[in-house]
């Protein structure tokens, strides 16, 4: 579907392929796809392609994209600090530090494997695999 921004577009044709608008459904091949592009890197619309066997993409203007992509990143960051413990979050701000996990249960008075279970419980907490993802995550919430 092809809508101005704000404008919610309208629902996608189920047959062949086409470009959809808020009151049109035209053929891909007679889009104009030079004027379309044209559009939606200006921002003046915004596309959403779908297949007749439901495969979707978005055009947006890169501005718009950059807009999203900035959000999303706000959201993951302010949620990863409430998700974790106070100790999570402690031991990511000590590897950040460049403290090894045994300098961390050291300092913090801990076994190692207890930091090594707090590692582990704050990367499934923030949804990622490995430690540097984690520290990467929280570090960039506190940069914000």
């Amino acid at each position: 579907m092809a809508s101005r921004p704000g404008s919610g577009g309208g629902a996608p044709d189920a047959g062949d392929d086409a470009v959809t608008g808020s009151a049109v459904s035209v053929p891909l091949e007679d889009a104009g796809w030079d004027r379309l592009l044209r559009d939606v890197a200006l921002g003046r619309l915004q596309l959403s392609l779908r297949t007749a066997d439901g495969l979707q993409i978005a055009l947006l203007a890169q501005p718009e994209l950059q807009r999203l992509q900035a959000a999303a990143g706000e959201s993951v960051a302010a949620s990863a600090r409430g998700n974790l413990s106070n100790r999570e979050h402690e031991v990511l701000l000590l590897v950040a530090d460049g403290l090894t996990s045994s300098q961390i249960a050291q300092q913090l008075g801990l076994a190692a494997n207890t930091v090594a279970q707090h590692l582990h419980s704050a990367r499934r907490k923030l949804g990622v695999k490995t430690t540097r993802a984690a520290v990467a995550l929280v570090t960039q919430q506190g940069a914000q």
